[in-house]
């Protein structure tokens, strides 16, 4: 009689990349944070260098309202990345895989003299966070 088959491995991670406007909607998202909460300061979801650019009391529903600048629009992507790396399990196929690796990116883009970097890096958030291979999974609150 022939061993038993081996078993199936375990299904992978389910990823999900949500857009800021998804985070921003608390009411409807906000029991989905892990971590941070809207009002998590942005100095401390980032440090130093976001703190200095956008000063100690923005919190984080604030910055995922950022408009009109290149710093406002960089800050609202990064927050959005920030909250899928909290959101995502390890492996699941989101861009930036920790969320060291989301504040790593963007106190880099903040510390660079060019405006090139800045806007580079405002861009790959905002793709990671509209990747069409990962939908968004958050789940409405009760």
């Amino acid at each position: 009689m022939p061993p038993p088959p081996p078993p199936p491995p375990p299904p992978q991670p389910q990823g999900s990349a949500c857009t800021f406007d998804k985070w921003a909607d608390v009411g409807l998202h906000g029991c989905n944070w892990k971590v941070v909460t809207p009002n998590t300061t942005v100095a401390m979801a980032f440090g130093p260098a976001a703190a200095q650019r956008y000063g100690p009391d923005m919190t984080l529903r604030e910055a995922l309202d950022g408009r009109g600048d290149m710093y406002r629009t960089l800050l609202r992507e990064a927050t959005a990345a920030l909250l899928n790396a909290y959101y995502n399990p390890s492996g699941s196929g989101f861009l930036y895989p920790t969320t060291a690796s989301v504040i790593d990116h963007i106190n880099a883009a903040l510390l660079t003299p060019t405006l090139h970097k800045l806007l580079l890096e405002g861009a790959r958030f905002r793709r990671a966070n509209s990747d069409s291979n990962l939908p968004c999974h958050l789940t409405p609150c009760n």
